[in-house]
């Protein structure tokens, strides 16, 4: 995808500055040219820019590392990256998993919500997300954590597909969302 863009990007710099020339030298490009306004061959270059500052604004408030970077120097600097691992030891301590329901679905709606935002997040806390729901008795919450699993297998189909068979299974055992 990004290197056919580039591509397309350098082909239109180089019919728009061969144009310019042209039009320098007092020459119309005539059909050519207007052909190509047409078509808005300079919009490609203009949507790639806006891809890369878009990418570059989210890695900024993002800016997720690993466990491992974390605890090292280079922990995360971004704005939702500040409380990520706060939602995180919540969702891990055994208070608010054994507290009000209230509090471990608000816990997992957000835990699962950071998880829809990168993929590598994702695939750190999956574990937790199912450890959850495998001993969640709160049926309403069970069926939130659902629809966010399926969220992010949609997001994230190769990091959630390992996980298929314990979704399957938490179903077949007997812990109905009904």
């Amino acid at each position: 995808g990004r290197a056919v863009r580039r591509a397309r990007v350098a082909r239109d710099r180089a019919a728009a500055e061969a144009s310019e020339a042209a039009a320098a030298a007092g020459k119309s490009g005539g059909e050519e040219a207007e052909l190509a306004a047409a078509l808005g061959q300079g919009a490609v270059g203009e949507d790639l820019e806006l891809d890369n500052a878009r990418e570059a604004c989210e890695a900024e408030l993002l800016a997720f590392h690993s466990a491992k970077e974390a605890r090292s120097k280079q922990s995360g600097k971004g704005l939702v990256a500040a409380y990520a691992p706060v939602v995180v030891a919540l969702c891990g301590h055994p208070a608010v998993a054994e507290g009000h329901p209230l509090l471990r679905g608000a816990a997992l709606a957000a835990l699962s919500r950071l998880m829809a935002i990168d993929g590598g997040f994702c695939e750190e806390h999956l574990s937790l997300i199912f450890t959850r729901l495998r001993d969640e008795s709160d049926k309403g919450t069970r069926s939130a954590l659902m629809v966010a699993l399926g969220d992010l297998a949609f997001r994230f189909p190769n990091a959630v597909e390992p996980w298929t068979e314990h979704l399957y299974g938490l179903r077949e055992g007997g812990n109905s969302l009904h």
